[in-house]
């Protein structure tokens, strides 16, 4: 058993591994009183009944003429909990060139029956190297479990 003594503006910070009941003495002139709080260790709480997380964000390079391509980002969002896709969910992203910050572009839509939803910018990567980041900025439709990090950058990304 661990004591601490401390004033009535002092406070103590614990951090237990497992699950931990704490006993609390207060003294003063009036006598004392005890109290105990349990300070609970675990797994977090689930997310929320319908709530929904973006659980890919993937790329790809298409057609063009010219050396020029189209650049294809593919978001897919699914139910937080059971991982099923989610129709019907407003996405808003914002598609950055990394280079310089040479560029970016704004996109709205809808996720379809597959959870998914593409943005496409044509013409891009007209440039061997050209990356891109896409950044998921808003979801709308159902609570957002927002993962860290929201926006990748992939090799897929990237203009060889």
């Amino acid at each position: 058993m661990t004591e601490y003594s401390g004033g009535a503006n002092d406070s103590l910070e614990v951090s237990p591994d497992v699950t931990t009941t704490y006993t609390l003495t207060a003294t003063g002139p009036g006598g004392s009183s005890n109290a105990e709080v349990t300070v609970t260790f675990g797994a977090p709480a689930p997310p929320p009944a319908g709530a929904v997380t973006v659980l890919s964000i993937s790329y790809s390079w298409s057609g063009g003429r010219d050396g020029y391509r189209h650049l294809e980002a593919e978001v897919l969002v699914v139910d937080a909990a059971t991982l099923a896709p989610a129709a019907g969910i407003a996405v808003a992203a914002t598609l950055t060139r990394v280079e310089d910050n040479a560029g970016s572009w704004n996109f709205g839509g809808t996720t379809g029956g597959d959870g998914t939803i593409v943005f496409k910018l044509i013409g891009a990567g007209n440039a061997a190297g050209n990356c891109y980041d896409l950044n998921v900025t808003a979801i709308t439709g159902a609570d957002w479990v927002q993962p860290e990090p929201v926006a990748e950058t992939l090799d897929d990304a990237c203009r060889s």
